[in-house]
Formats: structure tokens, sequence, C-alpha cells
């Protein structure tokens, strides 16, 4: 009888912990940028990316920044860091879906499977030639300007300047690379509690009977 509580009591526990934790989490997110019109300019003479910081080699899932929302076609893309300063693609999506116009709202892609070792990455939004997006990222994300992105700007010339002043809105979404949320949950949720809970008592109960 005893053997038989445990065999119980085990899948309850092993199912509980997993519902806790299966969901991918967020890496980063630095909140909205503003909802007025105005902001970095988005087109074909200047592209926009911000840097995020990974502290474990993890698994990017998906990522979107806030755009003021017009009609076009654009490219979102992830980069390594060189030098400080937009690097190697490592991740290109392109986004051909009419975006309703004109207001604000994050705008990028999901479903996404790259894996990243711990360091700073770059997320970059463009418009290359022959893509029709022609708006801008409005100022000024909250958490952006406590030093939780770069911001840099591209123009013609192909080089990535930094804006010393960036309020870019950005969200990372994954998980670590070993199976564990970000942020990884610490306190079971009470189902969790309430289905622990009948195991233990269940096992104890056959032990009083046994």
């Amino acid at each position: 009888m005893k053997l038989m509580a445990k065999r119980l009591l085990l899948p309850l526990i092993i199912g509980a912990t997993y519902a806790t934790s299966a969901a991918a989490g967020v890496l980063l997110d630095t909140g909205p940028g503003g909802t007025t019109l105005g902001g970095y300019d988005l087109s074909l003479t200047q592209w926009l990316a911000a840097s995020f910081t990974l502290d474990d080699a993890s698994v990017v899932t998906g990522f979107q920044g806030w755009l003021a929302d017009r009609p076009g076609t654009l490219r979102v893309e992830i980069l390594s860091s060189s030098k400080g300063s937009p690097g190697t693609s490592l991740y290109v999506h392109d986004i051909f879906q009419p975006l309703s116009a004109p207001t604000q709202s994050w705008v990028g892609v999901s479903g996404m499977d790259l894996h990243l070792d711990a360091g700073t990455y770059f997320a970059a939004f463009e418009v290359p030639t022959g893509y029709s997006y022609h708006g801008n990222m409005p100022c000024c994300a909250p958490k952006a300007m406590l030093g939780a992105t770069m911001g840099f700007g591209r123009g013609s010339s192909g080089v990535w300047n930094l804006f010393p002043r960036f309020g870019l809105g950005l969200q990372v979404f994954g998980e670590k690379a070993n199976g564990v949320p970000e942020p990884t949950t610490e306190v079971p949720e009470p189902t969790t509690l309430a289905l622990v809970g009948l195991g233990i008592a269940g096992l104890a109960a056959r032990r009083k009977r046994a």
C-alpha cells in the first residue's frame, strides 16, 4: 500500500511543477514608448536598433518594438554585438502584412527558436530598399532611460551611430537554455499547493491504514 501511494503521489508533484514552469517568460521589457506621433524616424534612410543583454544562455522565442503603427512592410533582425555596435546578423524576419494606421502598438515576431549565449545583442527594425514602411518609434520607453538598452540609428552610409539618449520600446521573450523560464517562478500557484497537499494527505492516510 505504501508503494502504491508513492506511485500516485509522484505524478501529481511532477505535473504540478511542470504547470508552473512550462511557459516562456520575458527576458527584457522597457515598457512602451509614447502615445503620440513623433520620436525616432524609421524609414529607408534610417534604421533603428537597441541592445539587450542576456545574463545566461537563453532561447529567444520572440521580440517586438513600440512603433507608430502605419501601413507598410519592414524587417526585424537580431544581431550580435561588435565593439559595442550592431554586428553580424543572427536572425531576420520580414513583416509583410499591412499595419493599421496611425496608432502606436507593439510590432514584431513570435515563434522563434534562437539559441543565444550569455552576452549583449541588438534587436533592429529596418526598412530595406523595396519595403514601404515610413514612420517612427515614439519616445520614450520608461525603462530604456535607465540604461536597459543602447540605441543606434543607421543611415544611408550603412554605419550604426549611437544615440546618446534613446527611448526605444523593446520587449524580448524567451527562457534560459536549460528550460527554466524567465523570470523563474519561485512561489507555487495555489492550485499547485492544493495538488501536492492532497497527495501528501493521501499518503499519510494510507500509512495509518497500513
